[in-house]
Formats: structure tokens, C-alpha cells, sequence
């Protein structure tokens, strides 16, 4: 059975162990590429080496055959079948001919199917000996398909979780980045917050502490508004305090299904939100 590896050096070893074991002119793997609906040779060896990364459309005369059909095309069998037709098909005939004469060097074709969708394609090119594909071969070869039809999906989807990491490392970089200038803005943020109804407080009790030890007489009302500053500003710092708590319930998003992430910037902004606009400004009281 094959293993899980890397998609190209997957197939590249298949190709390399066809055309030594079979004793091939050339092998090409084609692969399907469902999003453009095209078929793309990932793979190849002896003459098919030069065909690597060429695309051919999903409604290739071969491809349509082989969806039909699920089985091998052999040129020669074709050919065979071609001249055996009498005069009177001639649509069956036209569009056999017309199915040889797309078929290029390749002298077999063998699907690979997979949830009952053609996924790939084997093309073997003809013996270096000029011998013809026996019954062995033809069982050796369906063999070897449908295994690496399993492989290359497998193969695909390891890089398909490879790049699922990858997305979601860079977005724990990005977030840590935006969670680290985002606690920076706050703590200077909530350092003005703090520090100007904390310049209120202070100024207020120094100016009763300097009339204390002046031992001069201070109007009550004086005395009663000094006082009514200070509870207003260490009020304001209890309600920043707690408004400032909102930030324990940070706004949650799916990146992609079944993994949920902490959107940072929607965060600061419900957190922001939550301070009143008068604190927002930075306004502070002193009488």
C-alpha cells in the first residue's frame, strides 16, 4: 500500500517505478483539477518529462470516453474496433476515429476513479520491446491505478490540512501582533483615564491638607464642594473600572468550521464602547 508523502514526490515515484518495471517508453500522470474543471499532467517520465504542468480541459475527447466507459483505452483496441465497423456506422466510426486521433503518442490510458468521479489519468506510452499490453499488464496496471487513485487524494488532502496550518499560524502571529498594539493603546488609554480625575483627587486634598496645617478657617461650603470633586472623580474611576470588565467577554468568530478565534479589534472597539463619551474625552474636574 502506498504511504502518505508529498503529492509530487508521491508521483513521481510511480511514474519512475512504471517505466523501469514495465520497460516503458513514457508514463504521465494527469490529475484532475476539479476548481477549473481541467486535467494537469503532475508527472512524468521518459518522453512525458517535458509535459510536466500542462493542462488539458475536462471535455478532452479522452476524458469523456473514460468517464463513460470506467475502463482502459488501448489505441491499438481502438483501432482494431475502428476497422471492424462496418459502412453503415459511420457516426460511431466518425467519433472513434475522432477519439484516436486525440488520443497523441499515448498507447494506453487508465482511469482512476474515486466516489464514482474520474480523478486521474495514467497514459503509458508503448513498450521499448514493441510488444502489446497482455492480460497481466492490464491487471497490474488497474491495480496500480485505483491505489494511486486513493494515495493522490490522500496526498491532497495531507497538503490540504498543511496549508490549514500554515493559514492558521500566520493568523496567531497576526493576532498576537494586534493583541500586543491593542494592549498598548488601552494602557495608555486607560493611564489617561485614570490619571486625570487622580490630578482632581490629589489637587483637592492637598488644598485641604494645606488649610489644615494653615489652621485657617474654611468656608463650609468650600469645604462641602472640595469634597463633592472628590467623591465625583473617584466615582468616574469606579465606573471606568468596571465598564473596563466588558473586556473579559471578547467578540468570538469561526475563522473556518469547527475553529473559533478571538476577533481583538471588535474587542477594543465593544470595550471602547462602553466608556462613557466624557471619559472617552479625558475631561477632568478641579474647582
Amino acid at each position: 500500500m502506498l504511504l502518505l508523502m508529498e503529492l509530487s514526490r508521491l508521483l513521481k515515484l510511480i511514474t519512475r517505478l512504471v517505466i523501469r518495471e514495465m520497460k516503458l517508453k513514457s508514463v504521465v500522470i494527469l490529475v484532475r483539477d476539479g476548481t477549473k474543471d481541467r486535467y494537469v499532467v503532475k508527472a512524468g517520465d521518459g518522453l512525458g518529462k517535458d509535459l510536466i504542468n500542462m493542462a488539458m480541459s475536462g471535455n478532452y475527447p479522452v476524458f469523456k470516453w473514460l468517464e463513460t466507459q470506467r475502463k482502459p483505452l488501448f489505441r491499438d483496441e481502438l483501432s482494431q474496433k475502428i476497422m471492424e465497423l462496418s459502412s453503415e456506422d459511420k457516426n460511431e466510426k466518425r467519433e472513434l476515429e475522432d477519439l484516436r486521433d486525440n488520443l497523441d503518442k499515448a498507447a494506453v490510458y487508465i482511469p482512476g476513479f474515486l466516489k464514482g468521479e474520474l480523478r486521474d489519468v495514467i497514459c503509458l506510452g508503448g513498450k521499448l520491446s514493441g510488444e502489446t499490453f497482455g492480460n497481466e499488464d492490464i491487471e497490474l496496471l488497474t491495480t496500480l491505478s485505483n491505489q494511486t487513485t486513493i494515495a493522490i487524494e490522500n496526498a491532497l488532502l495531507m497538503e490540504k490540512e498543511k496549508e490549514a496550518v500554515r493559514r492558521i499560524a500566520e493568523l496567531e502571529v497576526k493576532t498576537q501582533t494586534e493583541r500586543l498594539v491593542a494592549v498598548t493603546q488601552m494602557s495608555l488609554g486607560l493611564s489617561h483615564e485614570i490619571n486625570n480625575p487622580l490630578t482632581a483627587i490629589l489637587a483637592n486634598v492637598q488644598f485641604l491638607l494645606k488649610k489644615l496645617e494653615d489652621e485657617t478657617e474654611m468656608p463650609r461650603d468650600l469645604l462641602k464642594g472640595r469634597l463633592a470633586v472628590t467623591e465625583k472623580e473617584i466615582k468616574r474611576i469606579r465606573e471606568l473600572m468596571h465598564n473596563l470588565q466588558s473586556i473579559a467577554e471578547p467578540v468570538v468568530k469561526e475563522l473556518i468550521p469547527g475553529l473559533k478565534v478571538i476577533d481583538v479589534g471588535e474587542s477594543i472597539k465593544k470595550a471602547q464602547r462602553s466608556i462613557p463619551p466624557q471619559q472617552r474625552k479625558g475631561e477632568a474636574f478641579f474647582v
